[in-house]
């Protein structure tokens, strides 16, 4: 038996999971940043878009953290993981006692839209909400310097 074969192989393993690394490191990177939240609907029921406006909720990315920003209030979120491989992408937000929320995003230039399912509910299958489902979803526009 020779090894040329096996080495071959894990050559090519090793080097994809480089690339899936090195996709989830530039998807973050992406994330990076002040997100303003411009759109909400929970459960079916839409957020009037001018209700939100007086309340400045802002979203802030940092390396792998997830602060939450409503005025001069700031809360954090904990941390997040994205999965860009997966159709649809999906996002994670770990809490600090280490309870997940599983989402899914769509990341379209300063567009975010995320949905999210309800503390350790199952992650949702599409981009919205219907009465009784638990989901949330937020689209955000990145703020501009």
């Amino acid at each position: 038996m020779t090894w040329q074969p096996v080495l071959v192989m894990m050559t090519g393993l090793l080097a994809a999971m480089g690339t899936e690394a090195e996709d989830v490191e530039a998807e973050t990177k992406k994330f990076q940043g002040v997100w303003v939240l411009v759109s909400t609907e929970t459960d079916g029921q839409v957020v009037a878009s001018e209700s939100l406006k007086g309340r400045d909720v802002r979203m802030i990315f940092e390396d792998d953290r997830v602060i939450a920003k409503m005025g001069e209030k700031s809360l954090s979120l904990g941390t997040f993981k994205l999965d860009p491989s997966r159709t649809p992408r999906w996002y994670d937000r770990i809490y600090s006692d280490g309870t997940p929320r599983r989402g899914i995003y769509r990341l379209e230039g300063d567009s975010l839209t995320i949905c999210l399912a309800g503390l350790g509910k199952d992650r949702p299958p599409g981009f919205g909400t219907k009465q009784g489902d638990g989901l949330s979803l937020l689209v955000y526009q990145r703020e501009k310097p």
